[in-house]
């Protein structure tokens, strides 16, 4: 008897210590399994530093949106490989960080059956030179052939008749200059409703083209997603003073030491054009114009504009490595609609930097598309404007308009050889085609 208890004791712990055992194993593996799991759960894709897209939907503000947004804050597209940051950088996020993220709808741009394809410019060069030559012949042919000299050079400003559509809310009447509400002279455009992303008219629209100035539409739409306080100070650097007027950029005026608002310098941006503002706005941002290049890029990609846009600097002095098309200056202009902040300084046609002990006076600036423009269209209003000018591309401008119902539309040209000329290149798209 004594011995079948002990056998029974010796089974019981037998049993016991395989069941440790396996208690064990089990245990080991789980917590293997739960340290994965942790690891794969603590791991994030690398969050953009510019403000978050959403590609749903965005009110006016851009402040909310109902659509989801990813932790990259990207729009869904397939998404790039992220390099590793280096130690700069990540100083630079830390100390510059994003201020209140908003949302915003990507314009979805898209030709349509009833998009207006105009004559590219090459075809407007090639019939002028024919005329031309034409010309010369019949004059030749009476014995008048001017001499070389009086023979008017063809250039790539042609003028080119616009059709306007049955249905333009403000065609160009009898009474109007056909010249200004008639024509168009800008190689590259395109005009687009921003309530739907349709395409309504195009001029080699797809080009590769120099934004100038039209860039720092970009700028101040980047310089937004880092502003905390607009009524924080910054002190003048004589450097960046030096380095705007040695590229013999435009300039608010301001001077080494003066200490001004953000808002100053976010509005010298836009309204004059200021280079000095610029410089500084991006100093004051990121640390520097290249820490804040770097972030406008990204700005491009959460757009999808990185394949056909790409910026090296933020004031838009002529670089062959800075370049975009017109439409995807009409991409960004619809995102700068979106945000508060840049609309209303877009809308301006003054802005008045206020008094301080080095400028008593103070000093006004205009932005001189939005003055020009100002009462001429009727059937609506110009909502904001930005110019720009680069040897290599003319003068060009963007806008957006609003029809008197509400009706939203953006307007990008380029390569003209005047500004008033851009302006009203314009004004005619605006009458005939809206």
């Amino acid at each position: 008897m004594k011995k079948m208890i002990v056998l029974v004791i010796m089974w019981i712990m037998m049993l016991a210590a395989v069941g440790v055992f396996a208690f064990l194993v089990y245990d080991h593996f789980e917590g293997k399994k739960e340290k994965e799991e942790a690891v794969e759960t603590d791991y994030k894709e690398p969050q953009s530093i510019s403000g978050k897209v959403d590609a749903s939907s965005g009110d006016a503000d851009g402040k909310e949106g109902s659509g989801k947004v990813s932790e990259s804050g990207n729009t869904g597209k397939e998404e790039k490989t992220t390099e590793e940051k280096s130690p700069e950088i990540i100083q630079a996020e830390t100390d510059y960080p994003l201020a209140d993220p908003w949302h915003y709808k990507i314009l979805d741009l898209k030709e349509t059956d009833k998009t207006v394809k105009l004559v590219d410019a090459e075809t407007v060069m090639a019939e002028a030179e024919e005329k031309q030559k034409q010309e010369l012949a019949e004059l030749e042919m009476k014995g008048e052939k001017p001499m070389e000299e009086e023979i008017p050079i063809i250039t790539i400003y042609n003028p080119l008749e616009l059709t306007p559509l049955s249905t333009a809310s403000n065609p160009p009447g009898p009474e109007d200059d056909l010249t200004i509400n008639g024509y168009v002279y800008s190689t590259n455009l395109v005009l687009v409703d921003a309530d739907t992303g349709d395409i309504v008219v195009q001029r080699d629209a797809d080009d590769i083209i120099y934004p100038a100035s039209m860039i720092k539409v970009l700028t101040v739409l980047v310089a937004a997603d880092y502003i905390h306080d607009w009524a924080d100070t910054y002190e003048i650097k004589g450097e960046l003073l030096d380095y705007a007027y040695s590229l013999d950029c435009s300039c608010v005026g301001f001077l080494r030491g003066e200490t001004v608002t953000v808002r100053d310098l976010f509005y010298g941006t836009i309204v004059c054009s200021g280079a000095d503002a610029c410089l500084s706005l991006a100093d004051y941002c990121c640390g520097g114009e290249k820490e804040f290049v770097r972030r406008m890029n990204l700005k491009l990609e959460e757009l999808g504009l990185s394949d056909t846009a790409h910026v090296t600097n933020c004031v838009g002095y002529h670089e062959e490595t800075q370049y975009c098309t017109v439409k995807d200056m009409a991409v960004i202009m619809s995102a700068a609609m979106q945000n508060s902040f840049v609309t209303d300084a877009l809308a301006q046609l003054y802005y008045n930097v206020p008094p301080d002990e080095m400028v008593e006076e103070g000093i006004q600036i205009a932005n001189a598309f939005m003055c020009r423009i100002e009462n001429e269209l009727p059937g609506g209003e110009v909502k904001g404007a930005k110019t720009g000018y680069s040897p290599k591309i003319g003068f060009n401008a963007v806008s957006w308009y609003e029809t008197k119902d509400g009706h939203k539309y953006i307007c990008v040209t380029v390569n003209c050889d005047s500004t008033w000329q851009s302006i009203y290149d314009h004004m005619a798209l605006y009458r005939n085609y809206t």
